[in-house]
């Protein structure tokens, strides 16, 4: 095996362990321009820029509730009270989110949405007595 072809697979098994870690920022793909301390002279990308995924843009929820004041949750993170705008990111999670709305004296609500990526949704939602 060529040592371009073992560089290559070792840059693909650190990326893919850093990226699960969540502490990947950005990988260099030295190629043969590695030098014997290890860093690069010429990087060259291991896969063309434009095949690369690139982040999606978040989606704009609007939250009101009947009454107002409700603690609002997505995907279990505090996000503030309604009514409110929450920038919702859809990477990773094909659009789906879970939504809580929590306020004493008021039922628990909880819904599963879907948002659009770079798009702006209303929610509007009347709370139930205990």
């Amino acid at each position: 095996m060529s040592r371009k072809i073992i560089n290559f697979i070792m840059f693909l098994n650190i990326a893919a362990l850093a990226s699960s870690a969540g502490i990947l920022g950005y990988c260099i793909f030295a190629g043969d321009g590695a030098t014997e301390k290890g860093y690069a002279e010429e990087a060259e990308a291991p896969f063309p820029a434009e095949d690369m995924e690139t982040e999606s843009a978040p989606a704009l929820l609007r939250i009101a509730s009947n009454p107002e004041n409700a603690k609002v949750f997505i995907d279990g993170y505090y996000k503030g009270r309604t009514p409110c705008e929450v920038e919702v990111s859809s990477a990773g999670k094909k659009g789906f989110h879970f939504l809580t709305l929590i306020k004493p004296g008021y039922e628990k609500v909880e819904k599963r949405i879907e948002l659009i990526e770079a798009r702006e949704e209303d929610l509007s939602i009347n709370l139930t007595e205990e």
